[in-house]
């Protein structure tokens, strides 16, 4: 039987219902596999709703040219990773497999599906490259990330229409712009960029779910301070001291709420009673070191304090106020 657009969403349809039935869930599970996923829904997506040409465009469990032993499920024009799992697989326990094959092979887009749910990841070259100048985004440490997770019922209504509307954003004609888009979206978020809203889909409600679920879904460095900027508490660049009788040390607020200790931010009191007390005994090798003399960008505020205390626990004594 040919497999048409029409043909093809009453198939995902009748995936989607028959999750509200456990046994005939269960049965499908065990019917189609991982083999199943790709031959009777990757495949056809691919092919119906994205326009790619299944023996033209895709190579079918290629071996990797630069790794001995990586083989992918698909590979789209030599570019795009298409890695297939079981039906309700949990696509966690395979995240770094995909990002793997992706950073061993510089591939900027992948794919990780069970054939329900659909995970949707960019390299950091690629969203550095093109959403930030090609310059380093410091708080992202993955070199592979998700930036979508989408399931073909993203907005719980029974149905597939929404998947189709967003998964047609892929079409091989206007695939790379919309890569482009959600990399300036992602790069915009990560950097906390104030540049203006960055449409996604000609539909608000569509638009809405994506820009929602992409800054759901992108996991990056977050400060201590990262709530209070974003409710206006604090301030970027904004000045905070801790200060008691013996030192007072200031930082610097940093855009995603992280801290910047600035040269010099450091300044003793009395000199004799941190010897005496041995509170700060640890900065006393720092200082013989300028550790004082040398800008540093921390992640929690209290790491500054274990530092220069040797302790594990900070009580909340050590904390920094505005100044």
């Amino acid at each position: 039987m040919e497999i048409t657009e029409k043909t093809l969403k009453d198939r995902l349809n009748q995936i989607i219902l028959l999750q509200d039935d456990d046994q005939k869930w269960a049965e499908i599970k065990e019917k189609i596999r991982e083999k199943g996923v790709e031959c009777s829904i990757i495949v056809p997506i691919l092919d119906v709703f994205l326009g790619y040409d299944g023996i033209n465009d895709i190579a079918y469990e290629e071996p990797s040219k630069k790794v001995n032993g990586q083989r992918f499920d698909f590979l789209i024009l030599d570019k795009i990773i298409v890695e297939a799992k079981r039906l309700e697989e949990n696509l966690n326990d395979h995240i770094t497999q995909i990002s793997t094959y992706m950073y061993d092979n510089e591939l900027e887009f992948g794919i990780l599906t069970n054939g329900f749910d659909y995970w949707f990841l960019l390299s950091k070259q690629y969203i550095q490259r093109i959403a930030n100048e090609g310059q380093e985004i410091t708080n992202l440490n993955q070199k592979v990330l998700p930036v979508l997770k989408l399931s073909i019922d993203p907005l719980e209504e029974k149905n597939c229409e929404s998947f189709l509307k967003i998964i047609k954003m892929f079409s091989k004609d206007i695939f790379d712009d919309t890569l482009k888009k959600i990399a300036n979206v992602a790069c915009k978020i990560i950097t906390f960029s104030k540049k203006g809203k960055l449409v996604l889909h000609k539909e608000k409600a569509i638009d809405e779910y994506l820009q929602k679920n992409i800054n759901e879904t992108i996991d990056y460095d977050k400060g201590s301070y990262f709530d209070e900027l974003q409710n206006g508490t604090l301030k970027e660049g904004q000045e905070l001291i801790y200060e008691d009788g013996i030192l007072a040390i200031t930082v610097l607020v940093q855009k995603n709420g992280l801290v910047k200790y600035p040269c010099k931010g450091l300044g003793i009191k009395d000199f004799s009673k941190m010897r005496e007390t041995k509170e700060y005994e640890p900065l006393l090798e720092l200082l013989s070191n300028k550790w004082d003399y040398q800008e540093a960008v921390y992640k929690d505020y209290k790491d500054i304090f274990r530092k220069i205390t040797g302790k594990k626990s900070i009580y909340s004594k050590y904390r920094f106020v505005p100044k």
